[in-house]
């Protein structure tokens, strides 16, 4: 009984000291014609305290790849792109990875997996007007492909680690004295059938940043004329297993994940609607108006740019109804 005091005790404690948010960074920064994307993602995990100890995420890593290791990289980016738009070209891309490694009998048994990758993202845009568009829905990348630096695996977390991790916490047995809940991203699975989504868990991950950019936080920014929209706290994966001991009314959470939130970042001759971007490239005229007439002015070129698309577009439908 003592035994498991103690055990409990040095638990509780890695809790405690576990963020509940794990922080990382996701910006997206428009520079003249080209979009400069920064990606900073910090993953950590305290599972490895599990009873059942097990390997979480790849140790020991401590590499700036290239070569074949950063080419393979840049082909998924680039793959993934054109998912969302097949004319995207990607460029100048660099990427970090280094992890720690812990043992059994760790105190706290915090292992953190860290990826630093910078690229930049070069979008065929549309122009009326001198109004280019930027379709900014690219920006719910994610990375499915199986990424290796040397033989080991770093984006497959859930296939490559976390199934073998999590099969000894599946097979965990309620009783009077204990019980527990297993979530991934926030929804609750079963010990029968987890598997699938487990093994769904990448390390590159924005699949989740769906509302559209013009919903975000917005922000100007008059010193250095530029403009920001900021996402909720989304994208990235968790795992947690939460157990519950009911004669001590005490939790334990065992957590393995990263949350993070987008920034765009584009000059005030910019305007988002919905997840277009649109970029006045008529020259001068915005140095000589006030803020308020710039962006008033810019929000009715844009509505004339989408107005004039919507009726071309019906005026060739009608033409063929027409001919037909």
């Amino acid at each position: 009984m003592k035994l498991r005091v103690v055990v409990l005790a040095t638990l509780i404690f890695l809790v405690t000291v576990l963020p509940p948010v794990v922080w990382a960074e996701y910006g997206v920064q428009l520079r003249g014609d080209t979009l400069r994307v920064t990606w900073t993602i910090r993953a950590v995990q305290n599972l490895t305290a599990y009873p059942v100890s097990t390997t979480v995420y790849p140790p020991n890593l401590n590499s700036s790849l290239s070569g074949d290791d950063l080419s393979q990289f840049s082909s998924a980016l680039q793959s993934s792109l054109q998912l969302k738009n097949n004319g995207i070209t990607v460029s100048d891309v660099s990427l970090h990875l280094s992890s720690n490694y812990i043992n059994t009998t760790c105190a706290p048994c915090l292992q953190w997996l860290n990826a630093s990758t910078t690229f930049e993202v070069h979008e065929p845009a549309q122009t009326r007007f001198g109004v280019a568009q930027y379709d900014m829905s690219w920006m719910a990348l994610r990375l499915n492909q199986d990424l290796t630096v040397g033989t080991v695996g770093y984006n497959r977390l859930g296939e490559d680690y976390l199934l073998a991790a999590v099969a000894p916490v599946a097979a965990f047995t309620s009783s009077s004295e204990q019980s527990q809940l297993m979530t991934v991203n926030g929804d609750v699975v079963s010990r029968i059938g987890y598997q699938p989504f487990v093994a769904a868990i990448v390390l590159f991950d924005m699949s989740a940043l769906k509302p559209s950019v013009e919903d975000w936080s917005h922000n100007l920014n008059l010193g250095s004329q530029s403009q920001t929209w900021t996402s909720p706290q989304t994208g990235g994966f968790n795992f947690t297993a939460t157990q519950h001991f009911l004669s001590e009314n005490t939790e334990i959470a065992y957590v393995v994940g990263t949350s993070v939130s987008a920034e765009l970042s584009a000059p005030l001759n910019a305007v988002a609607k919905g997840n277009i971007l649109f970029v006045d490239y008529t020259g001068g005229l915005w140095d000589q108006l006030s803020l308020v007439t710039i962006l008033t002015s810019l929000g009715v070129l844009v509505t004339a740019v989408v107005a004039d698309s919507r009726l071309t577009r019906g005026f060739g439908q009608k033409r063929r109804r027409g001919r037909g």
